[in-house]
């Protein structure tokens, strides 16, 4: 099966971004580039979430967001929502997060 993907761009806040909060994700079921944008995407979607870098080889995702605006969970559940399409189930687990 084939999915194609358009990765969306968010405009980036320099300064909102040093200040941010981080999480590191481990995310399981990403097998291609645009299944790592469909997780992007999804992340990106949260009106908290400033930048999401996934590194699909180490099935990692690096999240900056703004503690305020968005939880945890909230980051957890938008990698599981991205995989609501019928062929693809990703699920995320915390590896790091500094606030």
């Amino acid at each position: 099966m084939h999915c194609q993907v358009q990765p969306i761009e968010k405009p980036v806040d320099r300064a909102a971004l040093h200040d941010s909060a981080v999480a590191v994700l481990h995310v399981s079921g990403m097998g291609c580039g645009n299944c790592a944008d469909q997780v992007r995407n999804s992340l990106l979607g949260l009106p908290g979430v400033l930048a999401a870098r996934v590194d699909l080889a180490e099935s990692l995702v690096r999240v900056n967001f703004t503690s305020e605006r968005t939880e945890l969970h909230q980051l957890l559940d938008a990698v599981a929502q991205a995989g609501h399409d019928g062929h693809h189930e990703y699920r995320a687990a915390l590896v790091e997060a500094t606030w």
